[in-house]
């Protein structure tokens, strides 16, 4: 713990890392603990341009190849990928479109353990969605953090798969039942 705080003053002094540094942090109802510095660093997406890994642009969606270079902590945090035969381009065509794409999430937490499953799709029970699922990091998990971090999957997942066409704006609508 790096530090924690409540609604009025700190309550552990501890070294904060740097402005401007992602951190991990546990939210309870009497404070907030800095548990440490993030190893899911925003600046991990940035290597993830159109030029990162040069794909055809007629060709399916590179992102099998774009989920390997991530970083080892954020692939463990999206999971194990499925992606579909068509490299994830159904997706792609219904965002061009205008279309919605919905990412999903479920988890669940028992004896000390959590999980998590996501998916990205275009409607219910979309034969071309792309799909995940994994454990859950932290030093009490919860369903609700499990939720969260199958969300935050998604986000990863639809950030790789509009980056490979330099989509900048798409309509994704976000879900969870958040227990």
């Amino acid at each position: 713990v790096l530090a924690k705080f409540s609604l009025h003053s700190m309550l552990f002094d501890g070294e904060l890392p740097g402005a401007g540094v992602w951190v991990d942090v546990e939210i309870t109802s009497a404070a907030v603990i800095v548990l440490s510095e993030s190893l899911r660093s925003a600046s991990a997406m940035r290597q993830f341009g159109p030029e990162a890994v040069p794909c055809d642009p007629t060709a399916a969606v590179c992102l099998e190849a774009r989920i390997r270079l991530l970083p080892p902590e954020l692939q463990r945090l999206i999971g194990k990928v499925s992606v579909p035969d068509d490299g994830g381009n159904s997706i792609i065509t219904a965002i061009r479109g205008g279309e919605r794409v919905f990412g999903v999430s479920d988890g669940s937490a028992s004896k000390g353990g959590a999980a998590h499953g996501w998916k990205l799709a275009r409607k219910p029970n979309d034969p071309l969605a792309i799909t995940g699922s994994g454990p859950v990091d932290g030093r009490t998990p919860t369903a609700f953090r499990a939720e969260m971090q199958g969300q935050v999957a998604v986000l990863i997942i639809s950030s790789l798969l509009v980056a490979a066409r330099g989509i900048r704006q798409a309509k994704i609508i976000s879900l969870c039942d958040n227990r």
